[in-house]
């Protein structure tokens, strides 16, 4: 089934079309990668999809329903959630406040509001400290939800920023380069951390230039070369096309860009 389709999707800035027709759909469960080389269109894609950036031409559907003309908070309550290029967490915060943090989506108010002693506010509050918590257990981080997020390792700081994400119960998931930085051990981490949760009933869209953990973790990925989809396919058939050889991953069909 396809949970998100993009159908000639275009982004114009003045003279020059950074997403240029691209069409392609992720299917609901897959993990899914946008590859391609540096400046290639990849983020503004991320954009597009979330509403960060309005789109130029073309069509964008989430659940058979048109999301292209939204605001970036509808588009996040229909449960399409993202992270960024470069780590975003609360480094002054605990693991759990940080969390928390993630749940404001879902609330009717601010979780400051249990300090005022207001009924509502404490009920909330605690409501939203058991759901961290349990997604801290599921994540692997519960005995570290005392500790400063910048206390944490590199590669734990990736997966508490996915599991801030996570308290707002979306349906999919969008990463941008979550690997990056990480070393070989972190990533086979993010890597096992990642299917569970599409084991889970998550989906999963990537922007990723680690191609090792690409080729071995996605099911579907789609190439993009100066804004215009190249390719689109299962790993093997990605390494085996030509076009996108000459264009991105070289004779050796893994390269790291």
């Amino acid at each position: 089934m396809e949970l998100l389709v993009l159908k000639g999707v275009s982004k114009q800035f003045g003279g020059l079309r950074a997403v240029d027709g691209v069409s392609f759909d992720i299917k609901q469960g897959d993990i899914h990668a946008i590859i391609g080389p540096n400046g290639a269109g990849k983020t503004t894609l991320f954009n597009l999809i979330t509403g960060v950036l309005p789109v130029s031409e073309g069509e964008i559907t989430f659940e058979g329903k048109a999301i292209h003309h939204l605001r970036v908070h509808q588009i996040a309550r229909l449960g399409i959630l993202r992270t960024f290029q470069n780590l975003k967490t609360f480094n002054e915060m605990t693991v759990l406040q940080n969390v928390m943090a993630g749940r404001y989506t879902k609330t009717k108010t601010e979780l400051g509001t249990a300090a005022l002693g207001l009924p509502w506010g404490k009920r909330e509050f605690a409501e939203t400290r058991k759901k961290a918590e349990e997604v801290l257990e599921k994540v692997g981080l519960y005995h570290l939800r005392e500790s400063l997020a910048k206390n944490l390792p590199y590669g734990r700081q990736r997966i508490l920023e996915i599991a801030r994400i996570l308290m707002a119960e979306g349906k999919i998931l969008l990463l941008d380069e979550p690997a990056a930085g990480l070393n070989h051990n972190e990533t086979e981490e993010l890597s096992v951390f990642l299917r569970k949760l599409i084991d889970g009933g998550l989906t999963i869209l990537l922007v990723e230039h680690d191609m090792q953990m690409v080729m071995r973790l996605c099911d579907r990925i789609t190439v993009i070369n100066y804004g215009v989809k190249i390719a689109d396919g299962t790993p093997e058939e990605v390494q085996r096309n030509k076009e996108v050889i000459e264009a991105y991953l070289g004779k050796g069909g893994t390269h790291d860009a």
